[in-house]
């Protein structure tokens, strides 16, 4: 998939949910962890260029058409909560936060689970069992894997949104295909 002859690593149904999200929170600020290439970033500052467009990843991926106007590039390690809090202090809310990075639910939660404000959103992706073991991964190819790596991942979100009873899940958005019927499953959280 791509956007702007960027790769960009989202699904049709995920794109359809975020939009839904979009329209509900009327954010001031997403934030897209995971860069990559800069494709979801792209596409979130065309889906909403209203919003500040935040991305942040631990190395630069992105070439020239990628970087554009209005999207902040933050180069940190989501490991290393202070600076990431530090970084993010300015940005205006509600916000919209897609983790899509790979790194443990419990870091991810380190760093936002203060700085996140009321009505703010938090997004885990790949969560559902279906989801390929990698990145890239053709459902039509014979190598096809999935399972292991999206339900450990789902079982790390749960166990610690659970810690965080002020986060809820919002069902509007996570059930809109019927029960779950996204790529990320039990994992679009408002907090309360």
């Amino acid at each position: 998939n791509r956007h702007k002859k960027v790769p960009m690593i989202k699904d049709a149904v995920s794109q359809h949910l975020y939009c839904k999200l979009i329209e509900i929170v009327n954010p001031a600020t997403i934030i897209d962890l995971g860069t990559a290439f800069g494709g979801s970033s792209l596409w979130f500052k065309d889906q909403y260029p209203s919003a500040k467009i935040v991305t942040i990843d631990i190395e630069d991926f992105r070439n020239d058409i990628s970087k554009v106007d209005n999207i902040d590039f933050l180069k940190l390690d989501l490991h290393q909560s202070e600076s990431v809090i530090k970084a993010l202090s300015n940005y205006e809310h509600p916000w919209i936060v897609c983790e899509d990075c790979h790194v443990e639910a419990s870091s991810i939660m380190n760093v936002f689970k203060n700085i996140m404000k009321k009505n703010d959103y938090i997004v885990f992706e790949d969560t559902h069992p279906f989801n390929p073991e990698e990145t890239g991964m053709s459902a039509e190819s014979e190598k096809y894997e999935c399972g292991t790596w999206s339900t450990n991942k789902l079982e790390k979100v749960e166990t610690e949104m659970k810690k965080h009873p002020e986060f809820l899940i919002d069902t509007e958005i996570q059930d809109f295909y019927g029960y779950n019927g996204s790529t990320f499953i039990n994992s679009v959280f408002i907090k309360t």
